[in-house]
């Protein structure tokens, strides 16, 4: 029962290293960070790109731009799904070229009747007038000749003018809705499809300063205008370069559209805007000859024009915008 010693137990906790510990610390944030912005980069990449592809694509086949290409996808989900939109706007846009080309075998077709139909016309008046100058022995069948012809002659001239007014007519119908938008907008649009179309081709694609004016206008067809000017220069020029300049003149902004190659002679100068006509230089090309016309319309209803020069190099247009 009497003290004779005691026991001691002595606990001794491990030094920590704060250093150590907050580099730890950090290292695993980083591998964190790191793996946080793998996924959102794979994420971008693989789901919400395409996603912003299809949409544009899809918008720009609703507003009738069936030229430029989409981009195929390796994305397994979305690969096929992009193919067949692709496929879609390639459909649509062989379908608008068939539509083309039956109005231009219509438009022949009323312009060789309409031919074939002055031939007789001419024929009934002559023998009208022999009637009129009594060539004829009996009145009876003068008179009756005279007025059956002059009636026929009458009906088959104004079905001719008819025929002929048709044809002359517009062979699209251009619907333009009239606003205004700013230059800038207009060519972000543009050079958002065709930079690459460039780059791709390793056509040396130059565009230069330009204010930010406000014109007026419809930036749909606009865009479009542009489409067919560059899709004419992948099939005609010599695919080394294309210069975009732009300048003001009497209140209007004037835009510059430059491309090297060999330009059309002088005897086809004069006809490149007018429906279905194709130069000489596109032969062996598939095309209908309404490109530059659609251009020169679209303009004209936005109450603009567009014009054509030609030099040693290439051939230049200008659009002018109100």
């Amino acid at each position: 029962g009497e003290l004779v010693g005691y026991i001691k137990f002595s606990y001794q906790l491990p030094e920590l290293n704060i250093k150590q510990v907050f580099w730890y610390s950090q290292f695993s944030l980083c591998i964190l960070e790191l793996l946080i912005v793998g996924i959102l980069i794979y994420l971008k990449k693989n789901i919400i790109q395409p996603f912003v592809r299809l949409n544009s694509a899809a918008i720009e086949i609703s507003k009738g731009h069936l030229k430029g290409e989409i981009k195929e996808e390796k994305n397994r989900y979305l690969g096929r799904f992009m193919w067949g939109i692709s496929h879609l706007k390639d459909k649509l846009d062989i379908s608008r070229q068939r539509q083309l080309e039956m109005l231009k075998d219509k438009k022949t077709i009323l312009l060789s009747l309409s031919h074939d139909i002055k031939t007789p016309i001419n024929l009934i008046k002559l023998y009208s007038k022999a009637l009129e100058e009594k060539i004829y022995v009996k009145e009876e069948d003068q008179h009756h000749a005279m007025h059956q012809i002059r009636e026929k002659a009458g009906e088959i001239e104004n079905y001719v003018d008819e025929i002929i007014r048709s044809s002359r007519e517009d062979i699209l119908d251009v619907q333009i809705k009239q606003g205004e938008f700013y230059l800038s907008d207009l060519m972000n649009r543009v050079l958002a499809v065709y930079q690459e179309q460039c780059d791709l081709r390793q056509i040396e694609l130059t565009v230069q300063k330009f204010d930010n004016r406000l014109l007026k206008g419809d930036i749909e067809r606009s865009q479009e205008v542009f489409e067919n000017l560059f899709e004419n220069v992948f099939k005609y020029g010599d695919g080394r370069r294309i210069d975009l300049s732009f300048y003001e003149e009497d209140y209007c902004q004037l835009i510059r559209f430059f491309n090297t190659g060999n330009p059309v002679c002088d005897n086809e100068f004069n006809h490149i805007f007018e429906s279905f006509f194709r130069g000489s230089n596109s032969q062996g090309l598939k095309g209908n000859g309404l490109g530059l016309y659609i251009c020169r319309e679209y303009m004209r209803k936005m109450e603009g024009d567009i014009f054509a020069e030609k030099s040693q190099e290439g051939m230049a247009f200008i659009l002018v915008f109100r």
